[in-house]
Parts: structure tokens; sequence; C-alpha cells
């Protein structure tokens, strides 16, 4: 007993200590909730009126104040304080059919264009289009991946340089239960040799569940952990490039 109340004040301590050195490190670049109101609502003021996206937005949001109010919380939580939205942009997007790269490049060029106009220094500027390209490619492939499988993404497929040990339910570390991420530069590919886990994302916030015909990419220094749902035996791969080949390699 005494030893699971350590762990969790340990894991919340940590998470507390992450969460406060997020907002230093943004303040100090002139990011704070004001900012990501005017950006948010500038952005999609041009997100309406733009004849690609405009319409799909508007088919499938009836109330903006909510809505924006929401994307408020997200950009906060990526950007600002980790944990301040809740919600899986994943599922919302791949209900939506038809999505592909045309919506997801036009999505980027509003948005860097709305950076370009609202965020006052380039530190913060990059801020927020790194963290949207990085966002555009996680729905992008999760979407395609969802609706075509592998073959959508997979042209030439990467050999990763490194594995883990294969883990499962019970030797699972703590480490890869609590917020974690890789290093610059490198790419992981959590796969499932049974069973299932569901791999959440802190920034940007999502969450999907990996199955055995279903891995799942990690983006270098992607803050994530991994929610294990029953008997299941998992390995993470390495690699230096998109684990999935195609387009993304280069990404």
């Amino acid at each position: 007993m005494h030893l699971i109340r350590v762990e969790i004040m340990t894991e919340v301590s940590y998470a507390e200590r992450a969460r406060a050195k997020k907002m230093a490190q943004a303040n100090a670049i002139g990011i704070d909730d004001a900012l990501i109101s005017n950006l948010v609502e500038a952005f999609y003021s041009a997100i309406r009126s733009d004849e690609l996206l405009g319409p799909i937005f508007l088919a499938h949001v009836t109330d903006w104040t909510p809505h924006l109010a929401r994307m408020k919380d997200f950009w906060a939580s990526v950007t600002l304080e980790s944990g301040r939205f809740r919600g899986n942009p994943m599922l919302k997007h791949i209900a939506i059919t038809g999505l592909d790269n045309e919506h997801f490049d036009r999505w980027l060029v509003l948005w860097n264009q709305t950076v370009d106009a609202v965020v006052p220094n380039d530190a913060a500027a990059q801020v927020f289009r790194e963290a949207a390209s990085r966002i555009a490619d996680s729905l992008l492939t999760g979407i395609k991946v969802q609706r075509d499988g592998l073959r959508a993404v997979s042209k030439k497929p990467a050999a990763p340089y490194a594995s883990s040990p294969i883990f499962d339910q019970d030797n699972l570390p703590d480490a890869l239960r609590s917020h974690h991420s890789t290093k610059d530069g490198t790419w992981g590919l959590l796969r499932m040799l049974e069973g299932e886990v569901e791999l959440v994302f802190v920034d940007p916030p999502s969450s999907r569940t990996v199955t055995v015909d279903n891995p799942a990419p990690i983006p270098p220094q992607a803050l994530h952990f991994v929610k294990p749902d029953g008997p299941m035996k998992m390995q993470v791969e390495f690699y230096h490039n998109h684990p999935l080949g195609g387009d993304q390699a280069d990404n």
C-alpha cells in the first residue's frame, strides 16, 4: 500500500513539474491565453470563408461559441498547459468522410498565414507552426490507416534500428505507463503481438486503440503513455524516419 501511494505521488509530482515547466517556457516567449484566443478566433474566421474547408466545417459545427472555446482549450493544452483539453480529435476527424491530403495542406496554409499575422515573435510562431504540422501529420496518417489499412501509408517501410523487449500486462514498465517521449529525431512504432492497448498522446491530446493489425507510429518528442486493456504483448520499434514509410518518411 505504501509503495503504491509513493508511486502515485511521484507520478503526480512529475506531471505537476512538467506542466509548470511547459507554462514557464510558453510564457517566456509570449504564449498565453490571450494570444491563443486571438489566434483561434482569427484562424476560424479564415476557415469559415475558405472555399475548400468552409463547407466542411459549416456542415459539422452548428454552434461556433462552444467549438471555439474547445479549440482554445485544445491549443492551450498543446502549447501552454497540458491536460486542459479533454476529447479525441482523431475519432472526430475519422468520422468525416473524404478528408485527404489537400484538406490538411490547406488547413496548414491557413494556420500558418494566421500565425504570421497574429503571433508577435518568431519563437512563439515556430511553436505553433511545428505543433500544427505534427497534428496534421498525425490526423492524416490515422485517417488513412483507419480507412485503407497500412498499405495507404506504407510505400517503402523502413527498418527499425532498435527494438524494446517484449512487454506484457504484468511487466510493462512504469515508465511506459507514465508520461514519456522518444528523443529528438527518433520515431517509435508500437506493435501489438497479442491483445490491445490504448496509446494516449498528451500534446496534441488524442488517443487510439492499438491492435495487432494496426500498429501506431509515435512522433519524436511526442509526450505519451500506454494503458493496457487486459492480457497483451507489445513491443516498441525505433526508427530514424517515419516508420510507415511513404511521403511521411522525411517529415
